[in-house]
């Protein structure tokens, strides 16, 4: 009889060690699942800013205070500041915001004057925002785009598209041209130019406004 006496202790004592076994696991449980709630309730909580809890899924790095430079074969075609610069994800696309501004290096000089008093032109612009396609080589400058060269010559639009590789700009909405001495205001729907042929068109409805002699043209 001793015999069965001791393997019933060690059946006892086995089922004894399994059930504490189980009640560990249970309370490793319980310890896992109040921790994880508790990391949630934190997460929820004011202390930490929204900004960090709801990053944009689109956006992958933010500067700020940037210059950008585009050139071609080490020669400077333009520029871009902006405060606020914030690069895509698949760092494809760049977005300037807080009114960007830059320049136009090297613009044709597209007035019937003789060569030697002919010479390439500055474009100084800016506008509510700006971005720039790096896969396409394209910059789109848009909201109240301002675009002045250096001899005053002003062009006001809201949408301007530059193709970098094809050297064309396209202004897809209203536009108004005014001449640095107020004698020329043109106005269209949109328009184009080629800055290799030196060619700008107009289309749309197409309004030229001239004056001769002193003064100028208001508006």
């Amino acid at each position: 009889m001793a015999a069965p006496s001791r393997a019933k202790s060690a059946l006892s004592l086995a089922l004894n060690r399994q059930a504490a076994m189980v009640v560990v696991v249970l309370i490793v449980v319980v310890v896992g699942c109040i921790y994880i709630l508790r990391r949630k309730e934190m997460a929820r909580t004011p202390i930490i800013p929204a900004s960090v809890l709801n990053l944009s899924p689109t956006v992958e790095l933010k500067f700020t205070g940037v210059k950008m430079v585009g050139d071609e074969r080490g020669v400077k075609h333009w520029t871009i500041e902006a405060p606020v610069v914030e690069v895509g994800q698949n760092e494809r696309t760049v977005a300037f915001e807080g009114h960007p501004h830059g320049k136009f290096f090297d613009i044709k000089d597209w007035t019937d004057k003789p060569a030697s008093a002919s010479h390439n032109h500055v474009v100084t612009w800016k506008a509510d925002t700006a971005e720039y396609d790096s896969d396409f080589k394209q910059m789109t400058i848009a909201g109240h785009d301002q675009f002045v060269t250096d001899d005053g010559d002003h062009m006001t639009t809201q949408t301007v598209i530059y193709h970098e590789l094809q050297h064309i700009v396209n202004v897809t909405t209203p536009v108004k041209v005014k001449s640095h001495d107020g004698k020329l205001v043109m106005r269209a729907d949109e328009a184009t130019a080629d800055t290799q042929l030196e060619v700008f068109e107009m289309q749309g409805h197409v309004q030229i406004d001239s004056k001769v002699g002193a003064g100028g043209l208001g508006g």
